[in-house]
């Protein structure tokens, strides 16, 4: 787990990859002046450069999770859970990286969230560097 968040428990949403991000950005709209967030880690790097497939779906979320939980029609399961959902200790992690109004990370906050995730994470990682930071380091 990336060091700059905490995990929050919220286990299972039936929406498909695309309506998940749909909905996300609809819960923004619902969360308030100080709540709010955006796709992370895997989520948000299957929108920017789709190499890794996940079963699941990353997010940051701030704020009451009520919107959340009623928009993305949350559940509590016994297993089978697919929503991590991490509570930002700032605000920095939520820097706006929208794509196509979808709220996600930007591309360096995935970068860095993918590069402390087991598994593929270092995959991952990689893709989101060479499609959407490499130009900036090359200059």
């Amino acid at each position: 787990m990336p060091a700059v968040k905490k995990e929050t428990p919220i286990p299972y949403s039936p929406l498909e990859p695309p309506e998940f991000g749909v909905r996300l950005q609809r819960a923004n709209g619902r969360a308030g002046p100080r709540g709010g967030g955006a796709l992370a880690s895997f989520s948000a790097a299957e929108v920017r450069a789709p190499v890794v497939r996940q079963h699941r779906f990353f997010a940051y979320w701030t704020g009451d999770l009520g919107p959340l939980r009623e928009t993305l029609e949350l559940k509590p399961v016994e297993s089978g859970d697919n929503v991590v959902l991490y509570e930002p200790y700032d605000e920095g992690v939520l820097y706006p990286g929208d794509v196509e109004g979808v709220a996600l990370t930007c591309p360096v906050q995935t970068y860095l969230d993918l590069r402390a995730s087991p598994a593929r994470g270092e995959e991952a990682a990689a893709a989101i560097f060479d499609r959407c930071l490499k130009g900036a380091y090359e200059r």
